[in-house]
């Protein structure tokens, strides 16, 4: 058996459970993740909160949590690219759980040097602003080659390119991404209070292990 946050019904925090559940199996074309941080999001209070009813579909008893960071223990069919024992960090919702099954495509690799607490919470913080920069910048040239009209086309690059365009400015020192707190999974409804709560400098992150 393994830990796994749930809820069955929206509301505070007090909805949140830490069940044991039966570890996820990896399926074809995913890994399982035994995972060692989690970064704590807005859109994860919001969800439990029932603020994105309209956004996601949620069917309970639901888990939460995207960003992850955390060590492949299996590998289903198909799966090339990583193995067993191998170190990595992205989004797997729900990620708040000792383990969870991920695509490898939202995946990279996490460089040794890099302290857990802070890969766990990278996909959220550094790929979506990365993302989002990325796109003001395309966003810039279309205007700079059609007039003040801005206008972005396309879907963006996506979340696996650009953690790995971030990595190497963290390893070299050149952008940091702050965790403020982490907690322990047990104390899951205190971390989500504490992001709800706002006026959080840097990362809340939750440890499973």
């Amino acid at each position: 058996m393994s830990l796994a946050v749930q809820f069955s019904e929206y509301g505070d925090s007090d909805v949140l459970r830490v069940v044991d559940v039966e570890p996820p199996t990896a399926g074809p074309g995913q890994v399982r993740l035994a995972v060692r941080a989690a970064g704590v999001n807005p859109v994860d209070w919001k969800t439990m909160k029932g603020e994105m009813r309209e956004q996601l579909s949620v069917r309970f008893p639901a888990g939460l949590g995207y960003d992850v960071a955390g060590v492949v223990d299996q590998v289903g069919p198909g799966v090339t690219g990583l193995k067993v024992g191998d170190e990595v960090l992205g989004m797997a919702p729900p990620s708040f759980g000792q383990f969870v099954v991920a695509d490898p495509a939202a995946l990279v690799a996490k460089p040794a040097a890099l302290p857990w607490e802070m890969a766990g919470g990278l996909a959220g913080a550094g790929g979506a602003a990365w993302i989002g920069l990325e796109l003001l910048a395309v966003a810039f040239r279309e205007a700079t080659t059609a007039g003040i009209q801005m206008h972005v086309g396309g879907s963006g690059p996506n979340l696996g390119r650009a953690l790995r365009d971030l990595l190497p400015l963290i390893e070299q020192g050149r952008l940091r991404v702050p965790v403020s707190r982490t907690y322990p999974l047990r104390e899951v409804a205190a971390a989500l209070d504490d992001s709800s709560a706002g006026h959080v400098r840097g990362k809340i992150v939750l440890l499973p292990n």
